[in-house]
């Protein structure tokens, strides 16, 4: 079996009292021991951390990313054919009402 290893920090985030693993991130982006997302989001180092995973031999972790946007696209299309219905049908209808020029 493969081995994967995944290479990040242990952070703390104050605003949300919680810890997490942050593979993005290296002990060398914190500056005085704290980085600074662009939301606000302050994050504290605690320590470097490494992760290892024994793989299977058949993993594939493209396949299943794909079927899943091929299953959103499906959605997005059928969504969209709904409302092009719908729309198509208010068209209709207001073409349909006929005015009289009398009348109005």
């Amino acid at each position: 079996m493969p081995t994967i290893t995944i290479t990040g920090v242990i952070v703390y985030r104050p605003e949300q009292r919680s810890y997490s693993f942050m593979d993005f991130l290296a002990p060398s982006d914190f500056e005085d021991g704290q980085w600074s997302a662009g939301s606000g989001m302050t994050y504290v180092l605690i320590c470097p951390h490494t992760i290892t995973i024994e793989a299977p031999a058949n993993l594939d972790l493209i396949t299943p990313q794909l079927k899943a946007l091929d299953e959103q696209e499906r959605a997005a299309a059928a969504a969209y054919t709904a409302l092009k219905t719908q729309l198509e049908a208010k068209r209709q209808s207001l073409l349909a009402i006929e005015c009289d020029p009398e009348v109005a």
